[in-house]
């Protein structure tokens, strides 16, 4: 975890985060609602390029990033806060853990 958040803290020294991690992700809704029929959409096209094969299917988080990095252009930034903090309820039965799955 901490290495992490110094990756993180680097980032954001350099001017910008290069993968939100789904789980620990706030993203603005109007921005994600332009996006996400791309990124639910899914690539049908066989990559011919390295570069490509690691967009579409190494990380949907970086490929989330960067579609949101294209469409909110100069007007948002992606940013880390090391002081945010989460909380989740776990299941209690095997059952429950399936059907939230």
């Amino acid at each position: 975890m901490q290495a992490q958040f110094f990756d993180k803290v680097l980032e954001v020294y350099c001017g910008g985060v290069t993968c939100l991690p789904g789980a620990f992700s706030m993203i603005r809704y109007s921005i994600f609602k332009k996006v996400a029929p791309i990124y639910f959409l899914g690539n049908t096209v066989p990559p011919t390029k390295s570069f490509e094969f690691h967009r579409f299917h190494l990380g949907e988080d970086r490929y989330l990033t960067q579609l949101l990095l294209e469409e909110a252009g100069e007007s948002y930034m992606i940013g880390y806060c090391p002081y945010a903090t989460c909380k989740t309820d776990a299941p209690n039965t095997l059952r429950a853990l399936l059907k939230q799955r």
